[in-house]
């Protein structure tokens, strides 16, 4: 009878593990989004940003921002679907060739990301959130390019709300707001200067942070500019960095950015990646941290000088 129980029990935790291990597989499997340049319910404007200056690595890191478009117009221009593609820093390839027919299953719909918006930007009032809300190469961005498709290397994947309110309602993490009051990154840290606090920013020496994530964490306008003849908005975003050294800072995001109305993101700064991998680019500390202070960012060249 023993044994009989014994062969029981082994055999339940054996299913039990199994059923562990098909979870894990299922969660960390990639999915893939094919972006459609032809698609009604969605406009693109891309991008293309030199890394050189910034993080020292001769490479490209190119952006998509996604225009969700609805039946009713007054829904138009209040998001922004962020895909960000950056470059295997070994390689320096940003997009391999691929397979549809290979990826057809782990495919999601343009109706699923938008699933993945409401629950990233806390727009359903019966939804359960989680504290991440950006993602690293679980979504891979596809597209087409002289009639061949191609994955990225690595894909980011976040998602802004656009409204612009004024300085008495507040605008929670994942918000573009344009007539906040601007606040530069250097005055903040100032403040945290004089009540003897570390700044949340620099946290990346420690991987330690008493940064009250879930309630302090928000994108500052940082100054208001002008490309050609264009209005642009550069933010900043005050979160610390909390993960392990040997995890990715993905909450982080495009941590820098400028902003252009029916434009998109046009420029940012992708830290938590390059960061990651200092030692292979050979990133120095002392230029990081002045990046960080000076609010540098990657920024389009020349594209819209002369737009209307």
């Amino acid at each position: 009878m023993e044994i009989l129980e014994r062969n029981a029990l082994i055999k339940s935790a054996i299913t039990f593990i199994c059923f562990l291990v098909t979870i894990c597989f299922c969660e960390a499997q990639e999915k893939y989004f094919v972006l459609d340049d032809e698609h009604s319910s969605y406009d693109i404007k891309s991008y293309t940003l030199d890394t050189k200056d910034l993080y020292a690595l001769n490479s490209k890191v190119e952006i998509f921002n996604i225009f969700p478009k609805y039946k009713t117009n007054t829904r138009d221009n209040r998001e922004i679907i962020l895909f960000s593609v950056l470059p295997e820093v070994t390689s320096m390839k940003l997009w391999e060739k691929i397979d549809l027919a290979e990826i057809v299953v782990d495919t999601i719909s343009f109706k699923d990301l938008l699933a993945i918006k409401q629950l990233s930007l806390y727009e359903l009032y019966s939804g359960t959130y989680d504290e991440h809300n950006k993602f690293f190469n679980k979504y891979k961005l596809v597209v087409k390019r002289n009639g061949q498709h191609y994955a990225a290397y690595n894909t980011l994947l976040q998602f802004y709300a656009l409204r612009d309110k004024p300085d008495i309602f507040n605008s929670v993490w994942g918000t573009i707001n344009t007539e906040q009051t601007p606040v530069s990154l250097k005055s903040v840290a100032d403040y945290y200067k004089s009540i003897k606090c570390d700044f949340p920013l620099l946290s990346y020496f420690e991987r330690y942070s008493t940064f009250d994530r879930l309630r302090d964490r928000k994108e500052f306008l940082s100054r208001k500019i002008k490309i050609g003849n264009l209005n642009a908005y550069q933010f900043w975003s005050l979160t610390d960095w909390h993960m392990p050294s040997h995890a990715y800072e993905v909450d982080r995001g495009i941590d820098r950015f400028v902003y252009i109305p029916g434009k998109g993101i046009v420029g940012g700064s992708f830290d938590f990646y390059f960061y990651y991998h200092r030692n292979i680019i050979n990133l120095s500390m002392a230029k990081f941290r002045d990046n960080i202070y000076s609010e540098r960012v990657m920024i389009v060249n020349g594209l819209l000088e002369g737009s209307d």
